[in-house]
């Protein structure tokens, strides 16, 4: 139980340093008395802070890199994550900045492993994910904190491709296309500010990002960083110390790495980079003063190395760093991952501590958004209203097309249709000019029935007698109301009485 409650009460530094005895502290002239008095370190404003990439097991595994220099069984998942747990842990760090963490890892190993040993985390996650199954995955950015230093004070995620759209506008449209492949990469960066518990007007600010990895793409990189500093320098304006850390895949001397610590790079010297004619309407310069913090100790940094601790020479100072491992501790080759070292990266290390002007800040009110100006900018604005105007009139055009062509064939349908109708209209004329021929029809066949039933009466050669007969008179037969008997009928038959029934 003692144990325990060690761990609970002063959980990091009380853990014994495992993997911190291969690496050896140097310290600056003003940091040594930070050496041997950890505890003292909140009060003086001072913090340990670590920058790792842990190599995501989903890419160590796919084979992307050859690692059969390494036994097969210490690249096993459940090997790599107890030894980079015991190698973050003894590094006693107050501040942890790791990439490429695999998200499934991040929430079922290092959120509670790290939160026994007294860690906060925020995570982000890049876009683009792998999926086995029902299962899908990503790698990002995690971001550790000492819950008994600091507390979150506000969270920001920046997604470099949702910055892309503003570039690709102002470029030409044969390059437009070539560009939104280029620049629309899923690299991300996670932003935090965090107070220190003790002091609410003690602010620092941690950038924590992943940048695009491979070769032919530097120009895409110093895209992405110059869109991270644009809106880091509006929290660095409100006096916050901000420090940029994470896989930058640049070495020094490229134009990434100068722009960060030179404040500017002139870019347009190398139009050969400049692949997508981007540097003319990119800020290639701020004002936050950063350096490395290995800058001071040339025999610290490799030279190819391609992570960094940045930080700013004028609110922060550096205590120390950890050594770089030299070769003859990893191998003559320089070769990762290795039995001892389960990442292709080694973590950089530094102890920093603020200025004491900047640890009585005013707590000026933090943007909701720094990165919010960049759809904001004017130019960009007009460039990109402009290209969706074309793109509307592009679309116009096409549904004008598209119209007339619907009325040509609206047209043709009615060209077809106009004789049908003629048939139409003759059959209706047709049918106007059957009708009076039904009706003769109708009184022929009426004068036929008559016909028969007066032949049906026996009319004999003497036609008074049947005239005059009762019988005649008493039929009920439809009789003209003239009858004209025939002339040979009509002999001896008196003239006056010819007409027989006339009225």
């Amino acid at each position: 139980m003692s144990s325990l409650l060690i761990l609970v009460t002063n959980p990091v530094r009380s853990l014994t340093s495992l993997r911190a005895s291969s690496r050896s502290i140097i310290p600056t002239i003003s940091g040594l008395e930070r050496l041997g008095e950890p505890q003292s370190v909140v009060k003086n404003g001072g913090f340990r802070v670590l920058s790792y990439n842990l190599s995501a097991d989903m890419y160590v595994r796919s084979g992307r890199n050859n690692y059969d220099y390494c036994p097969p069984e210490k690249l096993t998942w459940e090997y790599r994550s107890q030894n980079l747990l015991k190698e973050i842990l003894s590094y006693e760090a107050d501040i942890l900045c790791l990439q490429e963490v695999q998200s499934d890892h991040y929430q079922a190993f290092f959120e509670p492993e790290l939160a026994r040993f007294g860690y906060l985390s925020v995570y982000k996650g890049k876009g683009e994910e792998t999926c086995k199954g029902k299962e899908c995955i990503v790698d990002g950015c995690a971001t550790f904190f000492r819950r008994d230093m600091f507390k979150l004070v506000r969270t920001y995620e920046v997604e470099y491709k949702k910055m892309a759209a503003p570039m690709i506008s102002r470029l030409n449209s044969e390059q437009r296309d070539p560009a939104k492949s280029r620049l629309e990469k899923d690299n991300i960066a996670s932003v935090v500010i965090l107070e220190e518990i003790n002091n609410c007007h003690s602010r620092i600010c941690i950038a924590n990002t992943h940048l695009l990895g491979g070769k032919g793409v530097s120009d895409v990189r110093l895209f992405q960083v110059v869109n991270l500093i644009r809106g880091l320098e509006k929290i660095d304006s409100l006096g916050i110390p901000v420090l940029v850390c994470g896989d930058m895949n640049s070495p020094r001397g490229s134009d990434t790495y100068n722009f960060l610590v030179n404040g500017k790079v002139d870019y347009l010297k190398h139009e050969k980079r400049d692949v997508l004619g981007m540097s003319k309407y990119l800020k290639l310069k701020h004002p936050m003063n950063l350096a490395s913090v290995y800058s001071a100790e040339s025999n610290a940094h490799d030279n190819e190395t391609l992570d960094y601790i940045l930080y700013p020479q004028n609110k922060l100072k550096v205590d120390g760093v950890f050594e770089i491992p030299l070769y003859e501790r990893i191998g003559k080759k320089r070769i990762l991952p290795t039995s001892q070292w389960s990442s292709d990266h080694v973590a950089l290390v530094a102890d920093l501590r603020i200025k004491k002007a900047y640890r009585e800040q005013n707590c000026s009110e933090l943007p909701v958004d720094p990165w919010k100006h960049l759809k904001k900018d004017k130019k960009v604005e007009v460039q990109k209203q402009k290209f969706q105007k074309q793109e509307r009139l592009k679309n116009f055009e096409v549904q004008k097309q598209s119209f007339k062509k619907q009325k040509e064939r609206a047209k043709n349908l009615k060209v077809r249709k106009q004789p049908f109708e003629k048939q139409k209209e003759g059959v209706k004329n047709l049918k106007v000019r059957k009708q009076p021929f039904r009706k003769q029809k109708e009184r022929v066949n009426n004068f036929k029935v008559w016909e028969q039933t007066f032949k049906k009466q026996k009319v004999g050669p003497d036609m008074n007698n049947i005239i005059n007969s009762e019988s005649t008179l008493n039929l009920e037969i439809p009789m003209p109301k003239c009858l004209l008997l025939p002339p040979r009928q009509l002999a001896g038959v008196n003239t006056n009485e010819q007409l027989v029934g006339c009225q």
